[in-house]
């Protein structure tokens, strides 16, 4: 059993931790039979601390996980300690209380847990899935928050993938916001594997936020060797159920640029295993910015669909579109994500960003979209691609819309604007996922929809090229 711990700061407020340990999370390892659990606490433990687990009860049928301890020192003055210790072996769709301590002279109990270890196998699981939860302090009050406590507490969901701009911004307010996020997502964090990415807002606050990310999710670092991720907190994979998802950091576009090769190469390998793998499995993929629905950012969503070569690259202005680069050293291509998702047949890309819950049709190369039933798709030859940024921040009225694509006819099949709402999708099996878009203010979803495969399509084998109107604009000021 091994963990990990990080340091923070006691900023004298209602979420200081002292000795306490708190903001505790679950993360997925990459293996089904084990999972992660991380706390944080602003005092360093004297000795080990320990997660004690078990089927019974934490004094029933007990085991104790050791944890490891990563240091995050904030500035000259503030500490804090983010612990990660993995649990198991584990029993398929068992239950187990769990309790965090620090080993002083009188041990510090943190509070006692629940979860249900991951099912193996081809079975059904259902996701929750939203970005852009956080806004300004709406995260504490909004209706999905309050929801997806009453779905996790009801046994309603087996993890969440949160896809970036966690809260707004993690750094803020001399890192208050990040405590206040925290704090607000333990009711659910603690039930379920709580999986995140980072968008825009991760990246702000002269880099702020970013270090309060990559240390406050430290425990997500256990997915690196079954994800074979050199950054498993900005790039990683897993299978669970029949699925296959992958998460990606959108934001290396314009936050470092030397990141792309290494990202795109990555997600090519990782693509391809899991199709040798599972031929007939579900890839589901997962970032923050769209690659479609170019309102919002819409010269960044073309960096990443084509790769592009720009006059200024300073200023992303007077760019054109690339071919597919092969190689990290190949030169005049662009590394574009979009070729990778037509030719390893994936499912679904969830992205947040734009505030509003948006389905299109599948869409192919050159945007041409699928003439398919409003609610069920059936062997669909292309990707569907959903935007849900509606979990926690109303969209400004300017930016409430008709999604379209740039350039392009809108595919849109629903749009539930900017009402609060997150997804719940369930993958029953290698042939059916079912969604659901759920306002819990409301009786019934604001929108229902289906994925059906039930025979083998042939590989996607277009040439490599597109073509697209010289576009002059900014990225990343969005």
């Amino acid at each position: 059993m091994h963990g990990a711990v990080a340091v923070v700061v006691c900023l004298l407020v209602s979420v200081c931790l002292g000795a306490v340990p708190g903001h505790t999370y679950l993360s997925l390892t990459g293996e089904l039979s084990t999972m992660r659990v991380t706390f944080i606490t602003d005092a360093a433990p004297t000795t080990a601390a320990s997660v004690t687990y078990g089927t019974g009860g934490v004094n029933q049928d007990v085991a104790i996980a050791s944890a490891d301890v990563h240091v995050f020192k904030r500035n000259a003055s503030s500490t804090q300690y983010v612990t990660t210790a993995t649990l198991g072996p584990l029993k398929p769709g068992q239950t187990y209380t769990y309790q965090v301590r620090l080993e002083k002279a009188n041990s510090t109990w943190g509070e006692q847990y629940t979860f249900v270890a991951p099912q193996t196998g081809p079975v059904p699981i259902t996701f929750g899935i939203y970005g852009d939860l956080g806004g300004y302090g709406a995260v504490l009050t909004s209706n999905s928050t309050r929801g997806l406590k009453a779905f996790s507490a009801a046994h309603k969901l087996d993890l969440i993938m949160h896809n970036g701009d966690l809260a707004y911004n993690l750094g803020s307010r001399d890192g208050l916001v990040g405590e206040e996020f925290m704090a607000a997502i333990k009711p659910v964090s603690t039930r379920v594997p709580y999986m995140v990415i980072p968008g825009n807002h991760e990246y702000m606050n002269d880099g702020l936020s970013h270090e309060y990310y990559l240390n406050f999710f430290n425990g997500q670092v256990g997915l690196g060797a079954a994800a074979k991720s050199t950054n498993p907190l900005l790039w990683y994979s897993f299978d669970i159920g029949c699925t296959h998802v992958v998460a990606f950091d959108t934001e290396t576009v314009c936050e470092d640029h030397t990141k792309i090769p290494t990202q795109l190469a990555w997600l090519e390998q990782d693509l391809a295993n899991a199709r040798t793998k599972n031929p007939e499995g579900w890839i589901v993929v997962l970032g923050h910015r769209q690659i479609y629905d170019g309102h919002l950012s819409p010269m960044h969503s073309l960096l990443m669909r084509f790769g592009m070569e720009c006059t200024n690259p300073e200023t992303f202005s007077t760019c054109n579109p690339l071919k597919p680069c092969t190689s990290s050293t190949q030169k005049g291509c662009g590394f574009a994500l979009e070729p990778l998702l037509f030719k390893y047949k994936v499912d679904i890309v969830w992205v947040g960003h734009v505030h509003e819950y948006t389905r299109h049709f599948p869409i192919g190369p050159d945007a041409i979209f699928e003439t398919q039933a409003k609610d069920m798709y059936v062997n669909p030859k292309y990707p569907v691609h959903v935007i849900s940024g509606a979990a926690g921040t109303q969209s400004s009225p300017e930016e409430e819309h008709v999604a379209t694509l740039v350039g392009d006819a809108s595919p849109v099949a629903f749009t539930s604007g900017a009402k609060y709402s997150f997804s719940v999708m369930t993958v029953h099996n290698y042939t059916h996922i079912e969604v659901h878009q759920v306002d819990p203010t409301e009786a019934e979803p604001l929108d229902v929809w289906w994925v059906v495969k039930n025979k083998n399509l042939p590989p996607w084998n277009k040439t490599d090229t597109f073509s697209l109107t010289k576009t002059t604009a900014t990225v990343c000021d969005q």
